[in-house]
């Protein structure tokens, strides 16, 4: 109960976003944080259809980045901590698009990354 009340402390979707930033929200909120935090604001007096926002968070599959390490050193980046970081400018890349993209088009985008492109 404890981590529930604290994950509904997050970020709040507002009911006229659109479905990328959902998608954005999701990547890293479960849907039941998030349909906690839209409970919370129509609480609070929010405007919006609030029903619908926790009908369309309810709807959206939760994206998962499709890279990961082991990407970026098959890509030839040594272990260390240049991974990290290469892989979180391509997150926020990710989350920049909405979260779209296949695991395809995020390793083309790592290796023009790589590339300095």
């Amino acid at each position: 109960e404890a981590d529930r009340l604290a994950a509904a402390a997050g970020p709040v979707p507002a009911p006229r976003d659109e479905d990328a930033a959902l998608r954005r929200a999701l990547a890293d909120a479960t849907h039941e944080a998030l349909a906690d935090r839209a409970w919370l604001a129509e609480a609070r007096g929010g405007d919006g259809d609030w029903a619908g926002l926790r009908a369309r968070i309810a709807a959206i599959d939760r994206p998962v980045f499709p890279l990961a390490g082991a990407d970026v050193v098959a890509a030839g980046v040594p272990p260390g901590p240049r991974i990290g970081a290469v892989l979180g400018a391509l997150r926020e890349g990710w989350l920049a698009a909405g979260c779209a993209g296949d695991r395809a088009a995020w390793r083309a985008a790592l290796a023009r990354h790589l590339a300095g492109a």
